[in-house]
């Protein structure tokens, strides 16, 4: 039985190997696991499956990756599998910057996490460029010097390493970095989550799990509805907190729910995105009551806005998407 126990540890430590990691190029484990993924568990990274005939899919996403397993990493309690079918997904989630501008914000956001606030931070030669969704230290430092520049940003202790070399020491938010950086928190701009304010009819419901759930899913986004929710508290105080935790709210005025202008009218109050649909045979029946107005009628602020009319599930989730992209992306 020793002997049994000792050969598994033999086999286990033989599986484990240091290697560096084929994201960061940090130093991480590979656990080589039998009839499974390799398993790299990496200082900066984190945890992560990929297989060793992937590799290659990683060479133009490696900024990008790093990036997003280490801004999420909080979040998951499972390894992030890493192939063609999952870098997709990932490589469309909505947390991921898509301009030189959203990874100023990154920087600002982490920044402000680290020093809560007030303090100062070290950043040196073992910062991780993920940070900023940097490809290496020296675009890294640029960004962060251009921080300071506007004004964002101040070093409170600096050390020069060469001519050339990025200036590492110690780096705070100043009043208008804080300002900055507490104005993104409250617009939600690492959040996932879209609430859809409608009202629950068969086949509203059936237009939300067919057309604006799969349209917020391609962009990365998780949507739902407080009825799909388990809660224990009222449902105005559920919809409030589900409102407050949104990237952005998507009412439906279909059948003139009262329920969705109120939940519309709170995010907007919160500085939330709205985006507005209706279907279109409702928005267009001509039908009118014995004083002569249409019965179908949105209220004024409503009707003559933006609003997506859709003819079909098909329609609105084209829409939609397109929407988002143009719009909160």
């Amino acid at each position: 039985m020793r002997d049994e126990n000792r050969s598994t540890n033999i086999m286990t430590e033989e599986s484990r190997q240091s290697v560096p990691c084929p994201i960061c190029g940090q130093p991480c484990t590979k656990n080589l696991r039998e009839g499974k993924i390799p398993l790299y568990n990496c200082l900066m990274c984190h945890m992560f499956e990929l297989a060793d005939e992937d590799v290659p899919l990683i060479a133009d996403y490696k900024p990008i990756l790093a990036g997003y397993l280490l801004e999420t990493y909080l979040g998951r309690k499972d390894p992030v599998l890493i192939n063609a079918d999952t870098l997709t997904k990932i490589t469309s989630d909505s947390r991921i910057p898509k301009t030189a501008m959203q990874k100023l914000d990154k920087i600002i956001l982490s920044l402000y996490h680290v020093t809560q606030g007030f303090k100062a931070t070290t950043y040196t030669e073992k910062t991780p460029p993920a940070i900023g969704y940097a490809k290496d230290l020296a675009e890294l430092f640029a960004m962060i010097d251009e921080l300071c520049h506007i004004g964002y940003v101040k070093v409170t202790k600096k050390t020069i390493y060469g001519r050339g070399n990025p200036i590492y020491g110690e780096y705070a938010l100043t009043i208008r970095g804080l300002t900055y950086a507490e104005s993104l928190l409250t617009t939600n701009t690492n959040s996932t989550k879209v609430f859809i304010a409608m009202k629950f009819s068969e086949d509203l419901i059936t237009i939300r799990d067919t057309a604006i759930k799969p349209a917020c899913e391609s962009c990365g986004f998780t949507a739902s509805t407080v009825n799909e929710e388990e809660h224990n508290g009222d449902i105005p105080d559920k919809i409030i907190s589900e409102i407050k935790t949104s990237r952005f709210i998507i009412a439906d005025f279909t059948d003139n729910n009262p329920g969705v202008y109120y939940e519309a009218g709170y995010a907007k109050g919160l500085g939330r995105t709205v985006i507005k649909t209706c279907r279109k045979d409702w928005f267009d029946d001509p039908t009118e009551d014995e004083n002569g107005r249409k019965i179908n009628r949105l209220h004024f602020d409503i009707e003559h806005d933006n609003l997506i009319l859709w003819v079909d599930a098909d329609d609105l989730r084209e829409r939609l998407e397109a929407r988002i992209r143009a719009t909160i992306l």
